[in-house]
């Protein structure tokens, strides 16, 4: 029967393969469908050389940033990985294509002023008082935004002033401690 495109593998064995096993899965679908079947999905996997997978991470590079474009070239390689584990390849042609060189990450920190222009906001038209709590919650506790829109009461110990996070992003759990400003947050909050 021969070897399938990408764009069968991709929906028959590596989306069931990541939905099943990582949490970045919709996001990957996501890049997947938009930019990467587009330009290759439609060759068979042993027809993608090198050559195609570099072409397509310059394109995307151009249109977007080096950081984007080695997310992508990451999920290419991923997914040939999978199909090498599974005896369909014998090599992944994305090991042989080069990331784009990365600036490095740029630290940004609110100024003293913008700081307490921040805290000042008590209300602004057409956002919540709950996503202002929200900010607030998030520059207290340092917490990705996921973890604090995920958190529960039960998870809540205001008498320790901590909050249990069960499953984070790199898939243990932790405790936060909480200071008194985000303690303040949480106790205007409604459960």
């Amino acid at each position: 029967v021969g070897l399938p495109t990408l764009e069968r593998f991709v929906e028959e064995q590596y989306l069931p393969f990541a939905k099943s096993r990582k949490k970045s899965a919709t996001e990957e679908e996501g890049k997947l469908r938009n930019r990467i079947l587009p330009a290759i999905g439609s060759k068979r996997i042993d027809e993608i050389s090198p050559k195609d997978i570099d072409s397509l991470v310059r394109a995307i590079a151009a249109e977007t940033s080096p950081s984007t474009a080695n997310r992508h070239h990451s999920l290419v390689s991923s997914v040939f990985a999978l199909a090498v584990s599974y005896g369909d390849l014998s090599e992944n042609p994305a090991r042989k294509v080069r990331k784009h060189k990365e600036s490095p990450a740029r630290e940004r920190y609110l100024s003293e002023d913008e700081l307490q222009r921040f805290l000042a906001i008590h209300s602004v038209d057409g956002v919540s008082p709950m996503h202002i709590a929200l900010f607030r919650f998030l520059l207290f506790t340092g917490l990705r935004k996921g973890e604090a829109v995920q958190l529960t009461w039960e998870n809540v110990h205001l008498d320790q002033a901590k909050v249990y996070l069960p499953d984070t992003k790199s898939g243990s759990s932790r405790f936060v401690p909480l200071n008194k400003a985000a303690l303040e947050v949480l106790s205007r909050v409604s459960r």
